[in-house]
């Protein structure tokens, strides 16, 4: 009996723009939009860019008044994890992929396939991370809506070491966990270990690894996705107060704040309560993937008091406990 395979439909797109606000637009307009390939790759830069994770504190992960005086930007995307650097010695990807043909690991292979024509042999480590030997090149982030999985994630060749650790200040836990006693120390450019690499010569590597692992792909338009009206209303949105800094505007300084480590990250919590103790603000930080959980349980504790039940989701007992002091 004779099986037909058909050709998976890829597609590949490359920005010619380091605004990171259109950037993300786009990648999520990519997700979004109808008739797109069943695997997208999309490359793409920013211009001295922090990017803080969906439910992080922008005051604990960078140095955001030094970074804003120093005409950078300051991002929020919508995928879990920890906060990163962008410049342009920075190429980011994207993987947009139709849920059921989603594969972490095939689409890792990409990103190691095409630096092992440069004598670069990379490993993944924990949950989100890209390696060369004991030191990072490429943090990882994951996001999944409406049958769509996205897989995004840094590639360093010739960042700017010296700017990145003036504007990120991650917790010192995490950087216990790593070992490391800076953020300087636990990253490395690929340009340290292939001084000619460049970030064209990168780019091509990518395209052909992605072309050789999921077939050639068809160009996609970077321009025509910026010109649609879709576009413009997400980029405005990542643009605006309300999403980059959320409910950490209102309870930056409320009266009840506190800072633990648990498995599942590290996280930030500052709230405030009525005469009665009933939770009236609440904002939750963490670089835990799981974001879906984390919006939830803040909607959920509004209102709460430590006679109400618990409530019935991932991460509450830790939470309240944590509320609790």
């Amino acid at each position: 009996m004779a099986f037909l395979f058909r050709a998976m439909k890829t597609g590949i797109v490359f920005s010619d723009q380091f605004n990171p606000y259109l950037n993300l637009a786009v990648e999520q307009r990519l997700m979004e939009m109808e008739n797109r390939p069943e695997c997208v790759l999309f490359l793409w830069r920013n211009e001295r860019t922090v990017v803080i994770g969906r439910n992080q504190n922008p005051w604990t992960e960078c140095a955001v008044e030094t970074l804003l005086r120093d005409d950078g930007f300051l991002v929020r995307r919508r995928s879990g994890g920890g906060a990163v650097y962008h410049d342009l010695g920075n190429l980011n990807f994207s993987f947009v992929v139709r849920d059921d043909l989603y594969d972490v690991t095939r689409q890792l292979c990409v990103i190691a396939h095409a630096l092992q024509v440069f004598g670069l042999d990379a490993l993944v480590s924990g949950r989100n991370d890209l390696m060369i030997g004991d030191r990072k090149f490429s943090g990882n982030a994951f996001l999944h809506s409406r049958g769509v999985g996205l897989h995004h994630g840094t590639i360093l060749l010739r960042t700017d070491s010296e700017r990145m650790r003036k504007y990120l200040t991650p917790p010192r836990e995490k950087l216990a966990k790593r070992g490391a006693v800076s953020v300087r120390s636990r990253v490395v450019n690929l340009t340290e270990l292939k001084p000619d690499l460049t970030v064209e010569a990168l780019t091509a590597s990518l395209r052909d690894a992605f072309a050789k692992e999921y077939g050639e792909p068809m160009p996609l338009s970077f321009s025509d996705l910026v010109a649609v009206s879709e576009t413009e209303k997400l980029c405005a949105r990542y643009m605006s107060q309300e999403w980059i800094y959320g409910d950490w505007m209102n309870v930056r300084n409320a009266p009840i704040q506190r800072h633990a480590v648990f498995p599942w990250g590290i996280c930030d919590l500052a709230a405030e309560t009525d005469a009665k103790g009933r939770i009236t603000k609440l904002a939750l930080a963490t670089d835990a993937l799981d974001t879906d959980s984390i919006e939830q349980l803040e909607t959920a504790l509004i209102g709460w008091c430590s006679d109400s039940p618990l409530p019935n989701l991932p991460f509450a007992e830790d939470i309240v406990e944590l509320l609790g002091g």
